[in-house]
């Protein structure tokens, strides 16, 4: 069967459209995506009155569960200033990778939810600990804000998800094929 010239242009276009598809499409694919979760402490046995808390990046495969995931980065972002002045910085602290870190690992389950976390990171005196012998704190050995326990007691976590942006490339670029499609017809149709 052979197709006419309008058979073939619409081929054409469909072919262009398909290109253009693929081109908006795969370095989308190609890219690592992380997931941010806030988390947030208050003090109940530490010497420093005060809430500390901030985000920390974890593979967005965490979304539907993980088992010791490495936290690419964590930064604290509000924090008694008596808990970290000995660094003679100003927040936000970028803890992981800046400090020597011992353990960085978080668990969550299919609903992300943080069910395990093992973090434990110190800058000269200045340490920050989330479930290890530490117990959940963050400040110099005399000056602290602390948890109540080791685990996940007295941490609230909230995992951010974002609203991904459409394929823009694609929009336009079918857009314009549309376009085109539509004005070869009108100039066929005369």
């Amino acid at each position: 069967m052979e197709m006419n010239n309008f058979g073939k242009q619409n081929f054409a276009g469909l072919r262009a459209l398909a290109v253009f598809a693929i081109a908006a499409f795969a370095p989308n694919l190609a890219q690592a995506t992380t997931l941010q979760v806030n988390f947030s402490m208050t003090n109940n046995v530490g010497t420093v009155a005060g809430t500390v808390s901030g985000f920390f990046d974890v593979d967005s495969s965490c979304l539907a569960g993980c088992t010791n995931e490495s936290i690419s980065y964590l930064e604290i972002d509000s924090a008694p200033a008596a808990t970290y002045s000995s660094l003679s910085t100003s927040l936000p602290l970028a803890v992981i990778p800046s400090w020597s870190v011992y353990n960085h690992t978080v668990s969550m389950d299919s609903s992300a939810n943080v069910v395990g976390i093992d973090i434990d990171a110190a800058n000269g005196s200045v340490f920050f600990a989330i479930n290890d012998e530490l117990n959940n704190s963050f400040g110099t050995d005399v000056s602290y804000v602390s948890s109540l326990d080791t685990g996940n007691t007295g941490v609230t976590y909230e995992v951010v998800t974002g609203t991904p942006e459409p394929a823009t490339w694609f929009l336009v670029a079918a857009g314009l094929g549309v376009m085109a499609q539509a004005r070869k017809r009108c100039r066929l149709a005369k």
